[in-house]
C-alpha cells in the first residue's frame, strides 16, 4: 500500500522545528522487460550457441541475446570444451543481437581457459552494438579480434540447447 503524501511535524527534544513535506511513496516493482521494447511485439532473441569442430579448433558461433540468463549456457559449454582436447578456440559474434556484463564475463572466461592451457582464442566482432561494449569497457584493443577471413573455415556444426 502506497504512503499518502503531506506533511509531517518535525520535532527535537519537545521543540518544534516546523513542517516538512513527504513524497507519495509506492513499492518498487522490477521490471525485466527491456526500456521502451513492446515484448509481445518483440520478445527477445533466443540464445543459441553453434559449435563447429575440425583438428581441435572450436568455433562458437553465438545467435541471440547474450545476457545474464544466456551467459551461464556460455560458460559451460566453453569449461566443457577446456576440459577435453582443444587447440584453438574462436567466439562468433557476428549473429549476436546483444550482450551485457555477464556475456562478457563468459567471453573473458574463455580468454582467462585457453590461456591458462596455452592455445589460441579469438573473436570474431558482432553488430555495432555489440561490439559497443568492448569499447566502452576499453578490451577492443586488449582481446584479439580477427575477420571471418582470418579463421579457418570449419566442420559441420552442432546446435546447443536454446534457453
Amino acid at each position: 500500500m502506497a504512503a499518502k503524501a503531506g506533511a509531517t511535524d518535525i520535532t527535537e527534544e519537545g521543540r518544534s522545528l516546523g513542517r516538512a513535506r513527504t513524497a507519495e511513496w509506492r513499492p518498487c516493482q522490477l521490471d525485466n522487460r527491456r526500456k521502451g521494447v513492446d515484448v509481445k511485439r518483440f520478445p527477445p532473441e533466443p540464445f543459441y550457441v553453434r559449435e563447429d569442430l575440425q583438428d581441435g579448433h572450436h568455433r562458437l558461433r553465438l545467435s541471440g541475446e547474450l545476457d545474464i540468463v544466456a551467459a551461464p549456457q556460455l560458460e559451460a559449454v566453453i569449461r566443457r570444451l577446456c576440459a577435453g582436447e582443444i587447440t584453438a578456440m574462436t567466439v562468433d559474434l557476428s549473429e549476436t543481437t546483444f550482450i551485457d556484463s555477464s556475456g562478457l564475463r563468459a567471453i573473458l572466461l574463455g580468454k582467462e581457459l585457453t590461456d591458462e592451457q596455452g592455445h589460441g582464442f579469438s573473436i570474431i566482432p558482432g553488430p555495432p552494438n555489440v561490439q559497443r561494449l568492448f569499447e566502452l569497457t576499453a578490451l577492443l584493443d586488449v582481446l584479439p579480434f580477427e575477420s571471418e577471413s582470418q579463421i579457418p573455415s570449419l566442420g559441420q556444426p552442432t546446435l546447443a540447447r536454446p534457453r
